[in-house]
């Protein structure tokens, strides 16, 4: 499992349309293919999404990374497929096949694909994601992602809507926080450092 980094974003619009070309952007709308704590299969979510903002390729789905062995050959990626019996069959990608999507994708792994483009490996699950509008032309999103805060999106956003974005963010696991700013990102170190300096530092 990894550690945990919290978000708290807050964007400023200079419109109310703008604000709404954000939402609407930023929403995916999918069908669970799976049981949760909270929903059951079939159950329809809405919500923020950084595959909303920035898709990653549907080549890249379903791929897995490792090592298998399907009719006695050794295959390094391969994809699952559940069949109408309920059994899972390993499928394998071949290295001919693997350079394709590396040539078309940059990565044959999703997870690596995530982390260069978003800045994290997970997508946020829509019911750990509070939103709050901020006013008429503000909005509130907090969420976790895994090990990092997702540069990527930010970046995204204060480059592709009208918009001033801050967020404070916060992995205590590692032992860092900081802050973003209209695309200048501050990390700083805190394992061994006083709590008062780093407030001093990060100007809380």
């Amino acid at each position: 499992m990894p550690n945990w980094c919290s978000n708290d974003m807050e964007i400023i619009f200079p419109t109310k349309k703008e604000k709404k070309r954000f939402i609407k952007e930023s929403t995916r709308e999918e069908k669970l293919e799976f049981d949760t704590t909270w929903h059951k299969k079939g159950h329809r979510l809405k919500g923020f999404s950084f595959d909303a903002l920035i898709p990653m390729p549907k080549q890249l789905e379903g791929i897995h990374h490792g090592m298998t062995t399907i009719n006695g050959k050794e295959y390094s990626h391969w994809r699952e497929v559940t069949g109408d019996d309920g059994e899972v069959k390993e499928i394998p990608i071949t290295n001919l096949m693997l350079e394709q999507i590396r040539r078309r994708h940059g990565y044959t792994f999703s997870n690596y694909w995530k982390i260069n483009n978003w800045g994290t490996k997970w997508d946020v699950f829509y019911d750990d994601v509070v939103l709050n509008d901020h006013g008429d032309i503000g909005i509130q999103v907090s969420f976790e992602t895994a090990w990092s805060p997702p540069e990527g999106i930010f970046n995204y956003i204060y480059e592709n809507f009208d918009c001033d974005i801050e967020v404070e963010f916060d992995e205590p696991g590692v032992g860092f926080k900081g802050n973003y700013y209209n695309g200048e990102m501050n990390i700083i170190d805190y394992t061994h450092k006083d709590w008062k300096q780093l407030e001093l530092e990060l100007g809380d």
